[in-house]
């Protein structure tokens, strides 16, 4: 079965094309894309359970959680008629501590479908404490490069999220879940009438 999104694939190609074609006077039109980047994640990636595989034990070497990259399909792009103007992403993530206490660093990766993202350096890096028998949400806000807007009107971008967890004050491991309970980009820009 389709995702809801791929559906809406074929609309937003037409709505565009008729944004297009609605002004064929001279001027500078701006276009703003809202890209619910979460909504084409696996659950996998959405919600993961840590400490158990791999452990994380109280030591001073960091263990580092990598998941799987996520290819996230767009529309057709729109990166040959456009330029943009800015990109920003929103992000938020809920950890949920079982046990241990731990810093953790959380970093979200974006590159082309050919890259691996976590070879490249992250557009989001975040850093949360936990405790043991909490839930705390980190929150991340950015305005991303000319690079970061290129790739959101690519066909597909590839998604990687790595927790890297420093537990070196805990008295014992750390286990909990994370869940990823938003990912938004926000991309603006303009078509250059001539």
């Amino acid at each position: 079965m389709k995702k809801p999104m791929q559906k809406l694939l074929p609309l937003i190609a037409v709505l565009l094309l008729a944004w297009l074609a609605l002004f064929p006077g001279c001027g500078d039109k701006s276009l703003t894309l809202h890209v619910d980047i979460l909504s084409f994640l696996d659950s996998t990636v959405v919600t993961q359970t840590y400490g158990d595989d791999p452990p994380i034990p109280p030591s001073p070497i960091p263990v580092i959680i990598d998941a799987d990259p996520q290819r996230v399909n767009l529309s057709e792009g729109i990166g040959d008629i456009t330029d943009i103007e800015s990109v920003s992403l929103r992000i938020s993530s809920e950890f949920v501590n079982d046990t241990g206490t731990a810093d953790v660093e959380f970093q979200v990766f974006i590159t082309d479908t050919l890259s691996n993202p976590y070879d490249a350096t992250p557009y989001i890096s975040e850093s949360i404490h936990l405790e043991p028998a909490t839930t705390d949400t980190i929150h991340a806000d950015i305005v991303g490069d000319e690079t970061l807007g290129e790739l959101f009107t690519s066909e597909a971008v590839q998604v990687g999220l790595r927790l890297r967890f420093d537990a070196s004050s805990s008295a014992e491991n750390v286990t909990g879940t994370e869940n990823l309970i938003r990912f938004n980009a926000t991309v603006v820009a303009k078509h250059h009438i001539r």
